[in-house]
């Protein structure tokens, strides 16, 4: 979904209004850090030393997460290009 739909969006944004970075806030409060981990190792957001935002006081206990979208674009083309459906899922 994210590399089908999403990551074009952000391209295309990118485009218009001249963005470096895509970022999000990560509301994960589990103890093994579910959710930043997929984000971290799925998506290939990062937890930057470099770049750092404001959080508005309702984010407290979120994990500002972020990358270039130059990375993301690397990202999604190695993302299809190591894809392997399997042939007898149904779409």
């Amino acid at each position: 979904m994210f590399w089908n739909f999403i990551a074009p969006i952000i391209y295309k944004t990118q485009e218009i209004v001249g963005c470096q970075y895509v970022y999000l806030f990560a509301a994960d409060i589990s103890e093994d850090e579910n959710l930043i981990n997929y984000y971290n190792v799925s998506l290939k957001f990062e937890l930057p030393q470099e770049v750092g935002t404001t959080k508005p006081a309702y984010d407290f206990c979120c994990t500002f997460m972020c990358q270039k979208i130059n990375e993301l674009r690397k990202h999604r083309k190695a993302y299809f290009d190591n894809f392997n459906p399997n042939h007898n899922d149904v779409y």
